[in-house]
């Protein structure tokens, strides 16, 4: 039935809880697509450094077609839209180069989405823009999913307060 409406079915693993199912579901011919870190944060313990005097922040209700173009994503909308949450962007000469999405739910600032256009890495904009979306959260604690060969990304939310709690494995069957 997945077949029938193109859908790829997939377990979302918590480990080490699920660690059993994950081998099982391994040894069946489910592939690994990604594991991914949870990390947390004391909220006021994110570093809040200004942004640079040439970038601007964008601050709106609802992801915009230019937000998501950021990342070439527009698939998301929809179901990111479905949940109330604060959508960061810097604007760069009038372009949105970076972006992020801030969602609360019972005292979590739920961080996603945070993306920096290559050509804009590397300029101190990560900081600014981590610090700037848990400005727009009245939570006191803080989470978000990385992928764990994300060095750059891990070593950055690592050097702003974040710490591991888990990881997240998924697997698709592709039959």
């Amino acid at each position: 039935e997945f077949e029938s409406r193109g859908l790829v079915p997939t377990f979302h693993l918590p480990l080490p809880a699920y660690a059993e199912l994950d081998e099982a579901l391994e040894r069946d011919g489910w592939e690994l697509i990604i594991d991914a870190h949870i990390l947390i944060a004391d909220t006021l313990d994110i570093p809040t450094p200004p942004l640079a005097a040439e970038f601007t922040f964008v601050v709106e209700d609802y992801p915009s077609d230019q937000w998501l173009a950021v990342q070439g994503d527009s698939v998301g909308k929809k179901i990111m839209s479905a949940y109330p949450a604060k959508y960061i962007s810097i604007s760069h000469r009038s372009e949105l180069i970076a972006t992020g999405r801030v969602a609360d739910s019972d005292g979590w600032a739920v961080l996603s989405r945070i993306f920096i256009k290559e050509e804009f890495r590397g300029k101190g904009l990560a900081r600014p823009l981590l610090g700037e979306l848990v400005k727009n959260s009245p939570s006191t604690k803080s989470a978000l999913q990385v992928d764990i060969s994300n060095s750059p990304a891990i070593h950055l939310y690592a050097t702003s307060g974040f710490r591991a709690h888990h990881i997240y494995r998924y697997r698709s069957y592709k039959g």
